[in-house]
């Protein structure tokens, strides 16, 4: 299973996130673990994640630094499936 980190400065936000996370059926890492994936609010840096999503208003970018396994792919494209229901 793909581990995911979020990363928000509003703590409201993160506790959204951390709901899609766990409604997404993915793990959370705790903070300064190591990730698969990234969510994170887009006034923070870059994660060094393999996979970076970054949610701002009205938009969703999804960065890959490289190519991920099928379970990590299917970790953030479920995720990114359930931000934007």
């Amino acid at each position: 299973m793909a581990v995911v980190s979020v990363l928000a400065t509003n703590q409201l936000i993160r506790a959204g996130y951390e709901r899609a996370v766990a409604h997404a059926g993915l793990e959370l890492v705790d903070d300064g673990g190591a990730a698969d994936v990234t969510l994170r609010s887009e006034e923070l840096p870059q994660s060094s994640a393999q996979i970076d999503l970054v949610v701002g208003e009205g938009t969703a970018v999804l960065t890959v630094r490289s190519l991920p396994n099928e379970t990590t792919w299917q970790a953030a494209l479920q995720l990114l499936r359930t931000l934007l229901i």
